[in-house]
Parts: structure tokens; C-alpha cells; sequence
């Protein structure tokens, strides 16, 4: 009985144990290696992606582990079926899968689509794609869908999704089902966006995708869905912005577009976006398959505020210098703009060199930085609004303005502007931080738009209405992370010299995105694409386009009088010109009717001028020359020779050609060529030049008395500026509360001064129910109204002791100084609420609106500013939880 008994135990230690083993062992899950950005194979050698990130929430919630074991896709589905693992991380939904396998609730949905080659004809139906052989993964749901809605397909079988995207780049198929969305490699990405183009592609549908386990396995599975539905909503949210770039991909994403900046982006009637940048994002839009929304949004702190928390997915463009403090980032250079002095029309001078002129700077635009590090101003007045530093200017507040050009508002003849040679200002694609999926969509979208389409929008936008574009966009055109070595030994002297073509050579390696300089002999350890640069006719029109680095500027010279405006054609004296060069060229070719006298040098052509020949020179030659003593009438012929200085491109890169024009049209960089026209003789100089000077010197005598009186007056006015600005420092432009800085500083002085008389501090968080769905549904400017409104109820509300502060979007905060009790705090929350009991009347539109408010008391429930914020806002949220309109103390 004793054995029976000790068998029996022995046995039932044996099975427990076994049990806790089983317990014990981690999930086994098969990953695919190279689905990517579900499920892939990272550079470590370690799953990764969007369905690996969701199992590991899923298993620090239920407290399993798992073992996830990397593979081919069929190899995933052999190793399923064999019980070899016990999940599949992710495999989408299919007729025949579900016989085969149990599937779990959704884990995420997939876009698949048929990628056509931008060869083929253009097709919106499946069924025209039966007579080319289509591309797909093995045992893919790609192969099952197409094998259903197609008529015996042509179906070409790869083992992996990295053969069959290499077998369409080298041309084996034209057609082929894939997932959609971005690709592991950025070089891979940017060849199948270019010869299988976004907007020829042909949608399969929107399958779900589900974990899947044996039918013998159906009790995990039921689990799972457990854990699924227990799992934050915020948690899949969160993942899918950090993999995908967007909270939900069928939406379209939320782009914010300043409303008054033509031509670069303005809101037009009926809501509909339009502008240079607007229209760069319909191409991107169209690049990429990713649709766009374009919201109106300004570019003070309200767009931004909307941009950190989630009502914009983007800002199609802004000027902010730092946006690290404000939760947002740079994902994408996409334009840069000139700066712009603005000064009173008869009072300009040079501001820049005079320390006691007060400028009126643009905000968060670097201008603060730029001029500390060069110049030394006594005062300087920030603001993001243009028209408030207009208004500084207008009232002598301020001597000038500084603010980006596209920012500039109509200016009337009180004022005059001229663009700096000072920074240009970066108009960057921003998104919030850790939307590092997004930034990557952007940066790539960007970086695959052909060349010549970003030219053509550029000319448009130029050529549209009375604005011109200013600035140039940024985006690297050359891809090639090789430098250039560009040679100029075919350039003559007075064409290197004399336009500065250095200085443009630097500024178009900018543009390009690539090192350049120039020279014949390569930097140690360099292998540089080689270019030479030569001086010649402009292409005719059977060669391929070519832009020049700058068209030659020509003179005609003589010492009888021409007429002006004169063209070659009308000339009625002999014309001489310099042997051999492409100007001369050209003239034969364009007027062989006209005798031309060949010249050698400088000596023979003068003797030509004397002989009466009028004498067709590059401006810059002539200016090398140095010959101002002749008497001679000079004038810019108004069909001059088209010669300019080109850059040749070796022929294996013949391609660049596109990206080099580009690049040619945006310089900002102009040659020191001579400009003249009219009468320029020698006495015509003169006798201008006396004039002007008798001019000058009355002016400057009569206006001595007026401008210093003026300097006086506007002394005294710059220092009550800086008065007011001081007092004014820290308050939030929408409401005129006090904001974030001087609420913490406010805060602590009443934390400090209650902690040493023993009494309390009452702190409220107040926030407004649905208030960003009025900003989305009525715009910005009703929001803004909106909060100033209420603002003004609250302040009516309290103590003079109080304080009342805008603490970011539609949070406030209330300081209450030496309350008695908890229900000191109470009554007052209660006045606050009854306060928004009357709708807000804004724009001829009624709006009720109510509040969430938290409070919190020093010492009770915070012993300090930072733990009695935390407290009062813990409260705030449980009441907004609770549906909001309610207060809650802590």
C-alpha cells in the first residue's frame, strides 16, 4: 500500500511539473524576414515592424513570452502547418486560408495592389492585365486573389519578396501584386516609384491581417482576441503612426497650409488650397499614392499647437527656426526663402551698421542669432505677426523691419524694401515628434519627384499673377554622393575673373546637393565626376536642352552716337568683333548679310573704333580692359549674340542634365556684368554727375534740421517701446493673459510666499470640451475669438490677487492666493462653469461651449509647483473621461 501510495505521488510531482514546464515555455511565432514595415528581419538580425511591436504589448499584458523564429514567407506557412511554431505573426485573410487555419480579430489591414510598369498602357481593370505575366510571392495571398478574380493568370512565382521586386527592376515582368506602401531601402523605393509609377497602379483591395494557429489550437487563439480587446486603442494608434506614418491609412493626411502667402500657399475662395508648395504636394500626393488634406492653419503658435496635438498630421511649410521645444520637427528642407528689409520710403539707411537703430524682427525665423553674432543693436522687437511690425515701422517704434519675403505684406508707398544678403530663411515640413515613419514617407516622396516636374511647377507659379516666386526649393537634385571637379581652362581670363564664376560654382553644388569645386587635379582619395566648362552658343533647337550657368552680357561700342534701343539688324556702320569666339559664331549664323571685321586684341580693336567701326564686345571683356578715358557712346543691343558659360556633363551621366537645368534656374547668385543703355558718353557722365551732386547737396541741407529733430523724437519713442515691450513680455497674444513662463514664474512666487505664512494655494486646470472641433469645423480665427471671449468671462470672475493664465492650446490655469478650504476652491470652480453657461456669440455663429476643470490645493496635494500642476491636471483628465462639463478636487 506504501508503494502504491509513493508511486502515486511520484507520478502526480511528475505531471505538475510537466505542467508548469508547459507553463513555462515562451510562444513560439514565425516572421516573415522580408515583409516589410509588418514583419521583417531588421540590420541586428532581429524582428522588427509594426505586428512584432504589437505581440510584445500583447505579451507584457499577459505577462507570456515569446520566441519569435525568422523565415521566408512559405516557409512561415510550412512551419505553421507542421507544428513546428504556434502563432503566425500575421497572415492576411483568404477564402482558402480560413479552412486551413483558425484566424484572430484583425491585427492590422494591408493595401494590396497591382504594380504596373510606366511602359504599359494605362488601365483601370484587372482583367487587361490577363496578357503580361504577373509577378508574386509564393503562397502569397497575392497568388489566391488573383488566381479567384482572374482568368488563368500568368503567374510568375518568387520565393521572396526581395527576388521579386529585383526581377521587375531588371525587367523580367512588367506586372506584379504586391503590398503597398514604403520599402526597406531607400535606392529600391525611389527605382520602383519611378518605373511603377503610384498613380498607375490598380488597387486589390484592403485585406485584414490576423494572426493564425492549427484548429487544434483554437483556445489560443480565443485568447488572444482577449488580450486584443483589452489593449489601449491609444497603444495600435501610437504603433501605426511609428510604422506606417499614419494613425489610419485609408485617411488622408492632415496637411496644414499658411492661408495668405501667395505664391507659394493661400486659401482661396470656397476653402481650396492653391500655391507653389500646395502644388509640390499634389505631386508628392501623387508620387507617393498617400492622399492629402490640406487644412487652413496660421503660422503663429495656434497651426503648430494643432500640428503637436494631432489635428494636422503636417505643416506643408514653416519658417520656425526651433520647434524642439515645442514637441514638434524638421522632417524636410523644402524651400528657402530671401530675407527682407522693410524701412520708411525717404528715411532709408544703412540699419545694419547703426548700433542705435531699433529693428522689428520676424520670430523664431534665426534672425535673433544672425544679428548677435554680426551686429550690435540696442533694441530689437520679436513678433509673428507681420502686419503688428508693420504697424511698429509706421507708428517709429522701430526703424526697420526684418522678416522673411513671402511673409511681407502689401506695402503702400510709405515704405520701401529691399531683400538682404543676409541668411535665407528654410521653409521646413514639420511633423511631431517621434513620427519618424512620416518624416521618412516625406524625405522620400520628396527626394523621388522627378526634376523636370519641379521645374515646370516653379515656371508656372512664376509666370501666374502679379507675384513672382522668391526663393528656391532645397531638395538635393543629384542623388550621387560624388563630388565634382569642374575644369576652366578653356574659359578666357576676363570670363573667370570678371563674373566671379567661383562664386557661382559654389552655390550650385548647393543647389545640387553635391560637393563641386574647381580644378583639374582630383583631392586625395576622391573619385570625382569630372565636368569642364566652356564658353559657347546656346543650343539650337535639336540639341538637347542645356541652361548656362550665365548668359554673356554684350556691349555695343562706338564713337558716333547710337540710337537706343538699337538691334544689330538696324546698324548701319561696319561692325567689328573678336576673332575666333562663339559670339562672332553666332552672328554669322543669325546675320550673314552683315560684313563683320575680324579683330585679334585689344590694340586692333580700338584702331577699329577709330576707323569708325562700332565694336561688339562681352561687357565683362571691355570691363577688363579698363578703358574709361574714350569718349565712346555705348548701348545694349536688343538682339545680342546668345552665348553663355555651360557646363558639360561626361556622357555616362547624361541623365543629370534635367537636375543640372534645374539647378541653373534657382541660383540666386548674379554676375558683376555692366548694365548700361541710353546716352553713356563720357560728357553725358559728367554733366548727370554734376546735377545729381547739386541735388544731393541741397537735399542734405535742407533736411539736416528735420532728421535730427526726427532722431530726437524717435529716441524718446524707443524708449517707451522698451518700457511697454518689457511689461508686455510673457503674455499670450490670443487672450492677453499671462502665458507658460510667466505662469511658472507666478506659481512659484505663490508656492514660495504661502510656504513661509502657513497658508493655502488653490491651483485649477481648466480645459475646454470640444474645442477642437470648433477649430476644425469654423477655422482657427473663430477658435481664436472663441478663447479670447472666454478668457475675458473668467478674468471678470476672480480676485485681482489671482491670476488667470493660457497655458497651451485651450488649457488655462487659475492661481487662487490664501484660500481658507476646499470649498473656497469649489465655489469659485463653480463660478467658472456658470460663466460658460450663456453661448459665445463670434462671427454672427452661436457656440456653447462648457469646461473640464481640476483642483488641487498647496500643501495638501502638492508640495511644490510641478507636483501641484500633476495633481490639479490628474484631476482635469478624470473629469474629461467622465464625459467633461464637471470639477473635481483632489
Amino acid at each position: 500500500m506504501i508503494r502504491v501510495a509513493f508511486w502515486l505521488l511520484l507520478a502526480l510531482f511528475t505531471f505538475a511539473m510537466s505542467v508548469e514546464a508547459a507553463v513555462d515555455e515562451p510562444l513560439r511565432v514565425a516572421v516573415s524576414k522580408d515583409s516589410y514595415p509588418y514583419q521583417y528581419e531588421n540590420a541586428k538580425g532581429e524582428p522588427a515592424g509594426y505586428l512584432i511591436d504589437l505581440w510584445r504589448r500583447l505579451a507584457e499584458q499577459s505577462g507570456h513570452q515569446l520566441e519569435f523564429r525568422l523565415m521566408s514567407w512559405p516557409e512561415t506557412l510550412k512551419a505553421l502547418e507542421a507544428g513546428e511554431v504556434d502563432f503566425h505573426a500575421g497572415i492576411a485573410h483568404s477564402p482558402e486560408r480560413a479552412t486551413r487555419f483558425v484566424l484572430s480579430e484583425p491585427l492590422v489591414t494591408v493595401p494590396l495592389k497591382m504594380f504596373i510598369h510606366r511602359d504599359l498602357p494605362p488601365t483601370s481593370r484587372l482583367q487587361d492585365l490577363s496578357p503580361y505575366r504577373i509577378g508574386v510571392v509564393a503562397g502569397s495571398v497575392h497568388e489566391e486573389t488573383l488566381a479567384r478574380e482572374m482568368r488563368d493568370p500568368a503567374l510568375v512565382r518568387y520565393d521572396t519578396r526581395d527576388e521579386l521586386l529585383k526581377a521587375a527592376l531588371a525587367g523580367e515582368i512588367q506586372v506584379f501584386s504586391n503590398m503597398d506602401g514604403y520599402l526597406r531601402s531607400s535606392e529600391q523605393q525611389s527605382h520602383i516609384s519611378r518605373m511603377f509609377p503610384a498613380h498607375r497602379r490598380l488597387a486589390l483591395g484592403d485585406l485584414p491581417v490576423s494572426a493564425a494557429v492549427l484548429p487544434a489550437n483554437r483556445a489560443m487563439v480565443d485568447r488572444l482576441n482577449d488580450g486584443l480587446n483589452d489593449l489601449d486603442a491609444g497603444a495600435c494608434e501610437i504603433l501605426s503612426r511609428r510604422w506606417l506614418g499614419q494613425s489610419d491609412i485609408h485617411s488622408p493626411l492632415k496637411v496644414g497650409v499658411v492661408s495668405n502667402m501667395p505664391p507659394l500657399m493661400h486659401v482661396g475662395e470656397g476653402g481650396k488650397a492653391d500655391g507653389f508648395v500646395v502644388d509640390l504636394w499634389r505631386a508628392w500626393s501623387r508620387q507617393t499614392g498617400v492622399p492629402v488634406q490640406f487644412v487652413p492653419a496660421g503660422l503663429g503658435q495656434t497651426g503648430l499647437t494643432a500640428l503637436r496635438y494631432g489635428e494636422l498630421d503636417l505643416f506643408a511649410g514653416h519658417v520656425a527656426k526651433e520647434v524642439g521645444k515645442l514637441g514638434l520637427e524638421k522632417a524636410y528642407e523644402l524651400y528657402r526663402v530671401p530675407t527682407v528689409l522693410i524701412q520708411r520710403a525717404g528715411q532709408q539707411r544703412d540699419l545694419l551698421a547703426t548700433p542705435e537703430a531699433a529693428l522689428g524682427l520676424y520670430a523664431n525665423a534665426g534672425y535673433e542669432s544672425w544679428l548677435s553674432h554680426r551686429y550690435q543693436h540696442s533694441a530689437r522687437f520679436s513678433s509673428d505677426r507681420p502686419n503688428d511690425l508693420i504697424t511698429m515701422l509706421k507708428e517709429h517704434k522701430v526703424d526697420g523691419v526684418i522678416m522673411p519675403a513671402p511673409l511681407v505684406p502689401p506695402l503702400n508707398s510709405d515704405f520701401v524694401s529691399e531683400v538682404l544678403n543676409g541668411p535665407s530663411v528654410s521653409l521646413n515640413v514639420l511633423v511631431a515628434t517621434g513620427d519618424q515613419a512620416l518624416s521618412e514617407r516625406v524625405k522620400r516622396g520628396f527626394a523621388e519627384l522627378p526634376p523636370e516636374q519641379v521645374l515646370s511647377l516653379s515656371q508656372y507659379w512664376n509666370q501666374s499673377g502679379n507675384t513672382s516666386l522668391v526663393g528656391a526649393t532645397s531638395r538635393p537634385l543629384i542623388a550621387d554622393p560624388r563630388s565634382w571637379l569642374v575644369s576652366h581652362s578653356a574659359i578666357p581670363s576676363w570670363a573667370w575673373q570678371g563674373l566671379k564664376l567661383e562664386s557661382a560654382l559654389a552655390e550650385l553644388g548647393q543647389k545640387l546637393g553635391v560637393p563641386l569645386r574647381s580644378g583639374t587635379e582630383p583631392l586625395a582619395g576622391q573619385d570625382p565626376v569630372t565636368l569642364s566648362m566652356e564658353l559657347k552658343g546656346a543650343p539650337g533647337p535639336l540639341e538637347p536642352p542645356a541652361q548656362p550657368l550665365i548668359e554673356v552680357e554684350y556691349l555695343l561700342l562706338s564713337e558716333e552716337a547710337l540710337s537706343s534701343p538699337l538691334a544689330l539688324s538696324e546698324l548701319t556702320m561696319p561692325l567689328a568683333m573678336m576673332r575666333g569666339t562663339p559670339g562672332l559664331n553666332w552672328v554669322r549664323e543669325h546675320h550673314p548679310q552683315m560684313a563683320v571685321r575680324e579683330v585679334r586684341d585689344r590694340a586692333e580693336a580700338l584702331a577699329a573704333l577709330e576707323a569708325g567701326f562700332a565694336l561688339l564686345l562681352p561687357s565683362a571683356q571691355w570691363k577688363q580692359w579698363a578703358l574709361p578715358h574714350l569718349p565712346l557712346y555705348q548701348v545694349m543691343p536688343l538682339d545680342p549674340p546668345r552665348v553663355g558659360i555651360y557646363l558639360m556633363l561626361p556622357t555616362a551621366n547624361a541623365d543629370w542634365q534635367p537636375a543640372l537645368n534645374q539647378a541653373m534656374t534657382l541660383l540666386d547668385w548674379h554676375a558683376s556684368q555692366i548694365t548700361s543703355t541710353g546716352d553713356n558718353s563720357l560728357p553725358g557722365k559728367v554733366r548727370l554727375l554734376a546735377w545729381l551732386s547739386s541735388v544731393i547737396i541741397f537735399v542734405l541741407a535742407a533736411g539736416f534740421i528735420v532728421i535730427y529733430r526726427s532722431w530726437r523724437w524717435e529716441q524718446l519713442q524707443r524708449r517707451q517701446l522698451e518700457s511697454q515691450q518689457n511689461r508686455g513680455d510673457g503674455f499670450d497674444p490670443v487672450t492677453g493673459l499671462p502665458g507658460r513662463s510667466m505662469l511658472d514664474d507666478r506659481l512659484h512666487q505663490a508656492v514660495l510666499v504661502h510656504s513661509r505664512e502657513h497658508r493655502q494655494v488653490a491651483l485649477l486646470m481648466l480645459d475646454l470640451d470640444g474645442f477642437s472641433d470648433i477649430n476644425r469645423r469654423m477655422g482657427w480665427e473663430v477658435g481664436d475669438q472663441v478663447l479670447s471671449e472666454v478668457a475675458n468671462r473668467w478674468r471678470s470672475s476672480l480676485r485681482r490677487s489671482d491670476t488667470l493664465a493660457r497655458m497651451k492650446a485651450d488649457q488655462f490655469v487659475v492661481i487662487l492666493n490664501q484660500v481658507k478650504s476646499n470649498a473656497s476652491a469649489r465655489h469659485v470652480a463653480e463660478m467658472l462653469m456658470m460663466e460658460l453657461d450663456q453661448p459665445v456669440e463670434v462671427m454672427g455663429r452661436t457656440i456653447s461651449i462648457s469646461a473640464s476643470i481640476g483642483v488641487a490645493l498647496y500643501p495638501q496635494h502638492g508640495s511644490d509647483p510641478v507636483s501641484l500642476l500633476q495633481a490639479a491636471d490628474l484631476q482635469r483628465r478624470l473629469v474629461k473621461g467622465q464625459g467633461g462639463g464637471g470639477y473635481k478636487v483632489a
